[in-house]
């Protein structure tokens, strides 16, 4: 029934609710009522969640090439936090999340022409959905699997910057604290039990102290790490605010010139008037004089 319930989801949004029902009944009719119960909750996927779904199928190739960039990403993304003074790590880290963006912003045109095909409208806020049930999906390992079958049930939201630096800074050490926990347990590990802990990480067959030693400076360069990271991003908070507050000082200076403009343009406009009333009665006084004149201009006899 778990296939069925995947099928739901290969359905246009107008036909959910008639398969979803009927899978329901047939559930309970076998006798699986409380699960019968919960597929017949599920709800609607909207259409920035069918067309993500639909990538499985239309675009697998494109699909796995862009969790397998994501995953690379974050590994140089990582290995840059780790390495802060070696502009290789940096570079190789930026051209790695250069070639993440490229990959989802082609799964997004895939995605515009599955919304066209299908009568949808693909608005902005439609992609922009989409945008964040891909990128939320290779972030989270259940997630990404329900992405690569083609049956994610809800609209995801995706991690925003701060926490994917703490996720970033704290995935190794907290692994690490697990190896620590686990060669503190057991003191006298065998050679296999040796080279299934740490040395996935430092591939050395160093005796367990000093295992356990370079797992401790480990976890201790990363939390420096972390650290580090978390200033990086106060100082881009406060950047960010500096920002925010020239923006407000700028609009408020425009705010002022446009009045003073205003201000101006109407004195200029008041000037112009009286001048052109000036105009006229200086015009009409000689219009007079040139009356008086002609009636005054002797006469030949």
């Amino acid at each position: 029934m778990a296939h069925d319930e995947r099928s739901l989801y290969r359905l246009l949004p107008s036909s959910f609710v008639a398969g979803r029902n009927t899978l329901a009944k047939a559930l309970k009719k076998a006798g699986h009522k409380a699960e019968g119960a919960r597929i017949a909750k599920l709800p609607k996927p909207s259409s920035a969640l069918w067309a993500v779904n639909q990538l499985s199928k239309e675009a697998p190739d494109e699909l796995q090439a862009y969790i397998t960039a994501h995953h690379r990403a974050r590994t140089r993304q990582l290995r840059a936090l780790e390495s802060t003074e070696n502009p290789e790590a940096s570079r190789l880290a930026a051209t790695a999340i250069r070639q993440e963006r490229n990959l989802l912003e082609n799964l997004l045109r895939k995605v515009h022409t599955l919304l066209v095909h299908a009568n949808f409208n693909p608005t902005k806020t439609v992609i922009e959905q989409a945008r964040s049930n891909l990128r939320a999906a290779v972030a989270s390992a259940p997630q990404q699997l329900r992405l690569i079958e083609g049956w994610l049930d809800h609209d995801l939201s995706e991690p925003g910057f701060d926490q994917l630096t703490v996720e970033l800074c704290e995935a190794r050490p907290v692994w690490l604290e697990q190896q620590l926990t686990q060669l503190r347990a057991s003191p006298t590990l065998d050679q296999t039990q040796k080279t299934n802990s740490i040395t996935n990480t430092y591939p050395y067959n160093l005796p367990n102290k000093q295992q356990l030693r370079v797992a401790e400076q480990g976890l201790h360069h990363l939390q420096e790490d972390r650290i580090v990271a978390e200033r990086r991003v106060q100082e881009a908070k406060l950047r960010t605010d500096q920002i925010a507050d020239h923006t407000a000082r700028l609009k408020a200076e425009i705010l002022v010139m446009e009045a003073e403009l205003e201000e101006a343009q109407s004195e200029e406009a008041l000037r112009l008037t009286e001048l052109r009333e000036a105009l006229n009665r200086e015009q009409a006084a000689l219009e007079h004089l040139n009356s008086l004149l002609k009636s005054h201009r002797p006469t030949d006899d």
